[in-house]
């Protein structure tokens, strides 16, 4: 892709993939501020009165999708996003999901935005999430099959495919910095 100066990067990813360790190195290291979709989401189930818990916050975006608009998301982001860029700052958009999340802010940022994918195995991915005891992570594999199958009904995946760089991530922390390294100088 012909792509201008970098302003915006996406992050896609499915969970225990690396995206929030990730997406904090670069933002820190690169000088990129970070505006979360889940953070836009808890957000919204928290004013329901419910616990912010991957379940519910499923629930709620499937909620406000069907009563604001599919691109509910995507729009409070891009206003915020927006905002940054002119003031001269780099953007990171942490937990991209579906078409009605991505489209929206490749139409308004075009050029200077790139869709990145942070995966890693399954098995890595579930070993991971049980290890790191995460308020909502599955405790066990059959947990974390049900979480999958649930993520990719919901379409969670689909990006995956469609981003214009991927970083696997099952190695170490300082495997996945180097990876990280290495893109953002091409991207220089």
């Amino acid at each position: 892709m012909n792509k201008q100066r970098i302003k915006v990067i996406g992050i896609v990813g499915p969970i225990g993939a690396g995206k929030d360790l990730g997406s904090e190195y670069i933002a820190k290291k690169y000088d990129f501020e970070v505006i979360s979709y889940r953070d836009i989401v808890k957000e919204e189930t928290e004013k329901e009165g419910m616990e912010p818990n991957r379940e519910n916050m499923q629930m709620i975006a499937t909620r406000r999708r069907e009563e604001i608009g599919k691109d509910v998301f995507a729009k409070i982001v891009i206003e915020k996003a927006k905002n940054l860029v002119k003031k001269g700052k780099k953007v990171l958009l942490k937990e991209i999901r579906t078409d009605f999340d991505a489209k929206p802010v490749l139409k308004v940022f075009g050029n200077s935005m790139i869709m990145l994918a942070f995966d890693a195995d399954e098995k890595t991915r579930a070993k991971r999430l049980i290890i790191r005891l995460r308020k909502g992570d599955p405790a066990t594999i059959e947990e974390f099959m049900k979480q999958e199958k649930r993520e990719k009904d919901l379409g969670y995946r689909y990006w995956m495919d469609r981003t214009d760089k991927k970083i696997k991530n099952n190695g170490s922390i300082e495997e996945l910095y180097s990876k990280i390294d290495k893109l953002m100088e091409k991207l220089k």
